[in-house]
């Protein structure tokens, strides 16, 4: 379904693009991260016969696949998670995201700072707060310790995870707050920001400067894996997929009744994954952006997905109280797995652990094999 730019109101047509270079701060250097004080961990491991362990039969390859979880076991998928709890009081948590290694994770929310883990050794260090208000994202530049935060007041943050004790420098042009961000897989100084008025900027953060301006996403963004030729944008209830040399956009992926919460690249970038409050759905890239696969929440109210980094087939789906696991090849197939007492508001994969990262409302970051 090839749509071009016009068929957008003219609020949504693209902008012109202009820079801006807003100067260096010094910050001091922290060689390592050195865990808090009276730092707590929880460890919990789901029941005997719990539904995660029954993944493996939906899987036609793989189907004995073993992952070690931490500590060793030899237990099957998903039989262990890890409940990280920092030492301050809980507040609500709205994203994490894994360094590229698998090494670093960190997770934003309420708190105004970053928390970030190291997920060898557990040993965890807040972020000074440099935002003043909520922050919305995070992610990680490729192959690198940098990363980027976003925030509603308008200012996206750059930190490294080895010096976290003062951000590296602040890119300042969105009037709105900035709602998600995403690095280029390619032409990795390219960062990707949108804000609530459906604004997206285009930074080169080695110049310091914003680069492009142009209108169509107002939730989250999202680069084509590998080649960073594409940029999945959720606006409304519709992901727009623009060329990013261009900025035009090539497809308009239209189904959803509600607003897109969450949508994610497969490996490959032929697939996106799509979810709103009613319905997941999977779209094919190469055959135009038809939608091929479909699955109703029956009330669940789906609000984030990532396709598993060891099961390429399987779709995590994060909701009210539950993890969904759908693959969608095999029907409307899905299991559920009981995810505590509030919303599941992200998740983060990384194909070099083969771990998924869940966040939530209730302030604690949960790791799943």
């Amino acid at each position: 379904m090839e749509k071009t730019s016009n068929s957008l109101p003219p609020s949504d047509l693209p902008l012109t693009g202009y820079d801006r270079s807003p100067s260096q701060p010094d910050y001091p250097i922290l060689n390592s991260l050195q865990p808090l004080p009276n730092q707590q961990q929880q460890f919990e491991t789901s029941s005997s016969d719990g539904h995660l362990n029954l993944l493996p039969s939906l899987m036609e390859t793989n189907k004995e696949k073993q992952i070690a979880p931490f500590h060793g076991s030899n237990n099957t998928f998903g039989s262990m998670m890890q409940r990280l709890l920092p030492p301050s009081e809980q507040s609500e948590l709205l994203s994490c995201h894994f360094s590229s290694d698998g090494k670093f994770l960190a997770s934003v929310g309420q708190e105004k700072k970053v928390l970030l883990w190291n997920t060898n050794t557990l040993d965890f260090v807040y972020t000074v707060e440099r935002h003043t208000q909520p922050i919305t994202d995070v992610r990680f530049k490729p192959n690198s310790t940098v990363f980027a935060t976003s925030s509603f007041d308008g200012i996206v943050q750059i930190w490294d995870a080895n010096k976290p004790n003062d951000s590296l420098l602040q890119l300042v042009g969105h009037a709105e707050n900035v709602t998600s961000l995403d690095f280029n897989p390619r032409k990795v100084e390219i960062l990707c920001s949108c804000d609530s008025n459906n604004e997206i900027r285009l930074w080169n953060i080695n110049q310091r400067s914003c680069v492009k301006v142009f209108r169509g996403a107002n939730r989250q963004v999202k680069f084509q894996p590998r080649l960073g030729n594409l940029l999945a944008a959720a606006c409304r209830n519709r992901i727009l997929l623009f060329d990013v040399e261009t900025s035009k956009i090539r497809s308009i992926l239209e189904g959803h009744e509600n607003e897109v919460r969450s949508i994610c690249w497969d490996a490959s970038g032929k697939y996106i994954a799509s979810v709103s409050e009613d319905s997941a759905r999977v779209w094919s890239v190469t055959s135009g952006g038809n939608c091929i696969h479909e699955l109703e929440s029956n009330g669940n109210d789906f609000e984030t997905c990532a396709f598993h980094p060891g099961y390429s087939q399987l779709l995590v789906i994060g909701s009210y109280q539950s993890l969904d696991l759908w693959n969608p090849t095999d029907s409307n197939k899905m299991l559920t797995v009981v995810a505590r007492n509030s919303m599941v508001s992200s998740l983060a994969d990384s194909p070099r652990k083969e771990m998924i990262a869940s966040t939530s409302h209730e302030g604690c970051v949960k790791l799943w094999k």
